[in-house]
């Protein structure tokens, strides 16, 4: 099985279901399918297939994630970087990983567009709706297994340059598979995407969300960024799952009631933390 079969499996069954929401703008299983359909004929127009690499380096917004899913349906895998890395991060890593393609948008380039070496690029603020030219069927790709290659992601490289970590699809269907069993999560939850994409823990917010059908909040910059208006924003938001740093709550006076899964990882967890956010309706992690 492949990533990308979780989020088909979900479009089945809840194709009217929202998968991602991202301010005013949103996408349903059905919607966002169709058109990571289209983006994956692009790309194997472009002659993408398995083990070919393609970076993505988007703000956040809610088309990060169906670049994902276009990227793996045409049978590559993906590199997803933070949006706030130079442009000289940007070309090591096209360079390490023998990247064919960068995705951008018209806010990246803007910013480092004049420093980034000669890469075919594909801007979605330019180019999204020609993709409307392509077929809205998933394409056949030939020669895939389980075994290709699903997505790379880049060490910080504080002791030295970064290093790209692959992990293959059947890595991560074991996974999520795991997870489903271990979280009480279904299509009727509200998650919010709040890591960078850059690192891994995001995996667990926006595909273990996507393979039962729940709906994928785009963490965006006002909203991680809201300090003590942290806790209003999830509320108003009704966001029900939650993984996190245990720092990020610790900053944060009010409880957020609407929580029923909270996953804390990525450092120690203090007992006063643990205590505080326990609740009757709330399993914590």
């Amino acid at each position: 099985m492949y990533l990308d079969d979780f989020f088909e499996e979900s479009a089945r069954k809840y194709p009217r279901n929202m998968a991602i929401e991202d301010g005013d703008k949103r996408y349903t299983y059905a919607e966002t399918g169709k058109i990571s359909n289209q983006l994956a004929n692009y790309l194997t127009s472009m002659s993408v297939g398995p083990e070919n690499k393609i970076v993505i380096l988007l703000p956040r917004r809610g088309e990060v994630i169906i670049a994902m899913l276009g990227v793996l349906k045409s049978g590559a895998a993906y590199i997803p970087l933070d949006p706030e890395i130079p442009a000289e991060r940007v070309n090591f890593i096209m360079e390490d990983a023998g990247a064919k393609l960068l995705i951008t948008d018209n806010e990246i380039l803007n910013r480092i567009g004049e420093q980034l070496n000669h890469y075919d690029i594909y801007n979605i603020d330019s180019s999204f709706t020609e993709l409307a030219s392509y077929p809205e069927t998933k394409p056949v790709v030939e020669n895939r297994t389980p075994d290709n290659l699903c997505y790379m992601i880049y060490t910080s490289g504080t002791t030295g340059k970064p290093k790209g970590v692959l992990l293959m699809h059947k890595n991560a269907e074991t996974y999520i598979r795991g997870a489903q069993k271990i979280y009480p999560i279904d299509n009727t939850d509200r998650a919010l995407q709040g890591f960078s994409v850059s690192f891994d823990a995001s995996i667990e917010e926006i595909w273990v969300t996507l393979s039962v059908g729940a709906t994928l909040v785009v963490g965006t910059f006002d909203i991680m960024r809201s300090g003590d208006r942290f806790s209003q924003k999830l509320r108003d938001l009704n966001i029900t799952f939650l993984s996190c740093a245990p720092t990020l709550l610790s900053m944060v006076k009010e409880d957020i009631p609407c929580l029923k899964i909270l996953i804390f990882g990525g450092e120690v967890c203090p007992k006063d933390i643990v205590n505080r956010w326990c609740r009757q309706g709330r399993t914590v992690y």
